[in-house]
């Protein structure tokens, strides 16, 4: 029960992103895997409301809610430059290393997008960073932690599920048939999971891991979108 439910995320993407790419073929039979690769943004907010609904239905056996609302009373300001520059770090270090480590260049480090209407660029703007902030930290430490305890799964051997799930999850963020973006999207996120596991253990880190997670998806989704809004 504790591995299917930390695992649930990564199939929820796999599912979402099948679908899009089924949809796309349906009605547009020249659309291509690559052609919903540029979709990932939608992949995500849709799995990310799934799990919002997810955590409101169980909130009388493991109330996320409330853990992300005891994390902000505990937050500390210093705790949380800190924890920004740590993430900051090692997510952007980690694309770029792992880039070079499997292509020879930061090739993989470029973002899959796709032109959008000014009104959807704005719902992404608004949504994305917002829900991949406050849902993915508390699924993982939160609610997967709390199936894997209640499956008697030892702390340590509970981290190390949640490290090696959290970066499983962006093998199929998007969808992709090449086995070398496949490996480099799992090393990307390797290092940045295992920071976040270590520095979790402190309750008033918590909401700064929260806050620099969205801080940076923020100006990622920023760049990303002024990008193709120019291009």
């Amino acid at each position: 029960m504790g591995i299917g439910v930390t695992l649930s995320r990564t199939v929820l993407f796999l599912l979402a992103g099948l679908l899009i790419y089924g949809i796309g073929r349906l009605v547009v039979p020249s659309f291509t895997l690559p052609d919903s690769q540029r979709l990932w943004f939608f992949q995500v907010i849709g799995v990310n409301v799934i799990f919002l609904v997810i955590f409101f239905l169980n909130r009388k056996t493991i109330n996320v809610f409330l853990a992300v609302r005891q994390f902000w009373k505990d937050f500390k300001w210093l705790n949380f430059l800190w924890m920004f520059l740590g993430f900051a770090v090692l997510s952007i270090g980690g694309i770029i290393l792992s880039s070079f480590l499997i292509f020879g260049n930061d090739s993989g480090s470029q973002n899959l997008v796709i032109s959008l209407p000014l009104v959807t660029t704005i719902l992404i703007l608004v949504f994305f960073p917002f829900l991949q902030a406050f849902v993915e930290l508390p699924f993982y430490f939160v609610f997967a932690n709390y199936y894997l305890e209640k499956a008697s799964i030892p702390p340590l051997a509970a981290g190390f599920l949640i490290v090696f799930f959290l970066a499983l999850q962006h093998v199929v963020i998007p969808i992709s048939d090449d086995i070398r973006f496949v490996v480099f999207r799992f090393l990307s996120f390797i290092l940045l999971a295992v920071f976040i596991l270590i520095a979790w253990r402190y309750p008033g880190n918590r909401f700064g891991l929260i806050l620099s997670h969205y801080v940076l998806d923020l100006l990622a989704t920023l760049q990303t979108l002024a990008l193709i809004q120019d291009a």
